[in-house]
């Protein structure tokens, strides 16, 4: 055994000394700094420049601390074991705690209780055992620790630079906090049959939870990457996924929805077996999930981009979708936002598809390199200001649902062999384009009607004025200004030609 010295010689409490050791102590105290002689004994440590201890400091291991016969209450325990040093000390009072590995070790002889000195509740998976060298099962040591952060009511759990295998689902809790050193140095290897995190307990609402700066890789038995199952408030950010099966990120609401949870700067690494990047989900109507944001992510390959099955007012923004065998976004939600997009596809595959269950989705300011594929078959939804980078082109573009026609579509496009804009109009019966061509003044020829061909004609209505109680997407041809006027839900707006 040894005591601490300082140049002054000051004496303060066992408590104070315990604080002091925390932050510096942990992070810049090894077996190293403890010179000492054959049978352990420490003889120096000024260059610690540490107060001056009372209690003398005794330099053990996890495994003699568990064997002490005779623990003492005065003296501080600095564990030497690489990657689990720290101080700890005896607590009396404690006949109950479990041993969880990393933060509380019981003496298998007396059933003594030591305890980790935590700066700051920051707590590492490696305290509990994890290795990071992608040979060893670090499942049970990285949930040990994010479970001792929940014993504590929450708090972080540092996971350092490494390789880690898993064999089975790390289970976060609400205002768990996992992060890790970067999606580079962090590699979370799932060779488990179940996704790589998911909810504690799918039974009731995981609250204010996140998860950063790591790498997923999974493998052909894997479900998926993360499952957000009944969350609300939780982060998901700076997370790579990559050869993951299934779904990368699946957030589905059972019991209670999942509200408020955000996706941002991740990268998701499709596969031939990735059925979707991102998936919103549920189980009944009741449970759909609401006011979710994905933003700024990379999406690259797979079958479907992001997908919606259900939800409401799903914002999806700056985010780039490419290469995937399947849409970029399929949507079945209502009052979704899709700001500031860029889809691409080099080969077939991408396109935009939106349900019969969608209605007042919103796509504005998106754009597109390749070929752009748009199916709208819902209600009410409107594509505006769009960029379309097509055949050395770059328009604008609006596609408009008639409220009284939930099958039809119009919208402008460029057209090879014209200099202005035209219109496609899509059937539900044929599934086939007609094409309108519009003036420079925006104006339907003939004053809004036109011969489409083998026997049919297409006609908006000639009015002097505007018709009263318009629903949103109601269009007419006006003849006091001759032109196109459609309802927004809050105003008339004029079709005018860029």
């Amino acid at each position: 055994m040894f005591y601490l010295s300082n140049i002054d010689q000051r004496k303060i409490t066992r408590r104070k000394a315990l604080a002091a050791l925390g932050v510096g102590g942990i992070g810049l105290v090894g077996s190293t700094f403890f010179p000492g002689s054959a049978n352990g004994e420490v003889t120096s440590a000024d260059s610690l420049a540490l107060p001056h201890l009372q209690q003398p400091c005794i330099v053990t291991t996890i495994h003699d601390l568990r064997s002490i016969v005779v623990p003492n209450a005065d003296s501080v325990y600095y564990v030497k074991d690489p990657g689990q040093e720290g101080f700890f000390y005896y607590d009396p009072a404690d006949k109950s705690s479990v041993d969880d590995t990393g933060t509380v070790l019981v003496s298998k002889i007396t059933g003594a209780r030591f305890k980790r000195n935590i700066p700051n509740g920051v707590l590492n998976v490696k305290w509990f055992g994890a290795k990071g060298k992608g040979s060893v099962d670090d499942t049970a040591a990285i949930q040990n620790a994010i479970d001792a952060a929940n014993n504590y009511r929450g708090g972080v759990v540092i996971i350092p630079s490494g390789d880690y295998f898993i064999s089975s689902a790390i289970r976060y809790y609400s205002y768990s906090h996992i992060v890790g050193m970067g999606k580079v140095s962090v590699k979370i290897w799932n060779r488990g049959s179940d996704y790589a995190f998911k909810p504690h307990d799918s039974s009731i609402i995981t609250r204010h939870a996140s998860i950063e700066s790591l790498r997923i890789t999974g493998h052909s038995a894997n479900t998926g990457g993360i499952l957000v199952q009944n969350c609300n408030e939780c982060i998901f950010e700076n997370i790579e996924f990559g050869q993951i099966p299934g779904i990368g990120l699946h957030v589905i609401g059972t019991i209670g929805g999942c509200y408020w949870n955000n996706v941002s700067q991740c990268t998701f690494l499709g596969t031939a077996g990735t059925t979707h990047s991102i998936k919103f989900d549920q189980n009944s109507l009741e449970n759909r999930p609401n006011a979710n944001k994905v933003h700024q992510c990379v999406i690259s390959g797979g079958d479907i981009g992001i997908e919606i099955v259900s939800g409401d007012t799903i914002i999806i923004s700056e985010t780039g979708i490419s290469d995937t065998t399947g849409p970029w976004l399929k949507v079945g939600g209502n009052s979704c936002k899709f700001i500031a997009n860029r889809y691409e596809n080099h080969s077939d595959g991408g396109g935009i598809i939106l349900t019969p269950t969608s209605y007042d989705c919103i796509l504005l300011a998106e754009s597109y390199t390749g070929k752009d594929k748009y199916t709208d078959s819902g209600r009410n939804n409107l594509r505006l200001s769009t960029s379309l980078a097509l055949q050395g082109l770059s328009v604008y573009r609006q596609s408009i649902t008639p409220s009284n026609n939930a099958n039809d579509s119009f919208e402008f496009v460029p057209h090879q062999s014209f200099a202005g804009d035209v219109m496609r109009v899509y059937t539900n019966e044929t599934k086939t384009n007609k094409t309108l061509t519009i003036d420079k003044m925006g104006n339907i020829t003939t004053k809004g009607s036109v011969n489409l061909g083998e026997g049919t004609s297409f006609r908006l209505p000639n009015l002097p004025n505007n018709p009263s109680d318009p629903q949103k997407g109601t269009m007419f041809f006006d003849t006091r200004i001759n032109k196109i006027k459609v309802w927004t839900g809050s105003k008339w707006e004029t079709v005018t030609s860029s």
